[in-house]
């Protein structure tokens, strides 16, 4: 607020550095949740430059992007976890990372705010100016990006576990029998239909299910809603779940669907290249060892069911379960037709 009022440092009017995607500059805070963020501000990274000269120039005794860093380092150095305040350590350094990345982010859009309303003398209030934004909100919400980065191998190497999507009593509408997927049924009085994650027999079953002259309808479109990395193995299809929450499949927060069909098709690799891996039919039983022969991701399944059925349609929308779908602006008009 000063340094709008009176005038920033001359360090501060100087061209920012480009920041490089592939190999960021921790300490200059090049975090990805901040590249992201400098993208949809105008002038980014001359904001984020005029932060961090500030944050250096008040920051003798406390810095806040070396705090997040500190953070981040102690988090990465830990090979054996322990517990700290009652909680895992890695987690606690986690949301410690977080909680400071949060602040440094904050910064950066409060400065884009004074970028462009100082000089109106701020007639917007800052949280009807981030309202108007809706893009910052929701990288402030879904600033933990660690996820999209984990490497495939987690998976064959014993840290993560595939677990069986289909378990015991899932099937409490009893419809496997008719469709081969769990809990399909209808919206009543709509052309909408639920069901469970189906494998490929289920897919073509209740495609051509809804297809045939019983159901009469001319057309299908296949909505996947799933945030989580859900891959096909010799006919059951399985996600990927931590050891310590084996009943909760690990979401991939803030991805989009080709984020999300990257990380599976390098899953799928990573599996076809191993063969033999540890995974869980059931969550209250041992692991089990199983050799695959056939691996295919929800891509692979909806393009084998269209070459059987022209008149299936697919789309993935990744959503959150505790929140409501993003706020995107369009880049293609799509039409539904039922």
């Amino acid at each position: 607020m000063l340094a709008h009022r009176t005038c920033f440092p001359a360090e501060a009017n100087e061209v920012p550095c480009h920041i490089d995607e592939n190999n960021p500059n921790f300490e200059r805070g090049e975090y990805l949740s901040v590249q992201k963020l400098v993208k949809f501000i105008p002038d980014g990274l001359a904001v984020k430059r005029q932060v961090d000269v500030m944050i250096d120039h008040c920051g003798e005794l406390y810095n806040l992007r070396t705090s997040i860093l500190e953070q981040k380092k102690k988090m990465e150095g830990i090979h054996s976890d322990f517990i700290i305040e009652g909680r895992s350590a890695k987690e606690y350094y986690r949301r410690k990372c977080i909680y400071y990345l949060e602040r440094y982010i904050f910064l950066i859009c409060f400065n884009a705010y004074l970028r462009e309303q100082f000089p109106m003398k701020l007639s917007v209030r800052y949280t009807k100016w981030m309202q108007r934004h809706p893009v910052l909100t929701q990288l402030s919400c879904f600033m933990d990006f660690v996820e999209k980065k984990t490497p495939a191998n987690l998976v064959t190497t014993g840290c993560r576990y595939l677990v069986a999507d289909e378990y015991i009593g899932l099937d409490v509408l009893s419809s496997q029998f008719e469709v081969k997927v769990s809990n399909f049924r209808r919206l009543v009085g709509l052309p909408v239909y639920g069901m469970a994650q189906p494998n490929r027999d289920g897919l073509a079953c209740v495609v051509n299910h809804l297809l045939k002259k019983k159901q009469g309808y001319k057309k299908v479109v296949v909505i996947n809603l799933r945030n989580d990395q859900v891959i096909e193995n010799d006919g059951q299809t399985y996600s990927i779940h931590d050891p310590t929450q084996l009943g909760e499949p690990i979401p991939v927060i803030g991805a989009s669907r080709r984020e999300l069909e990257h990380k599976e098709t390098l899953l799928k690799e990573e599996i076809l290249g191993k063969k033999i891996i540890k995974i869980f039919q059931e969550i209250t039983d041992a692991p089990i060892t199983k050799e695959f022969t056939s691996v295919m991701t929800l891509q692979d399944l909806s393009e084998q069911q269209q070459k059987e059925t022209p008149d299936m349609l697919y789309y993935r929308i990744p959503m959150e379960y505790d929140h409501s779908p993003l706020v995107k602006k369009p880049s293609v008009v799509v039409k539904f037709w039922i």
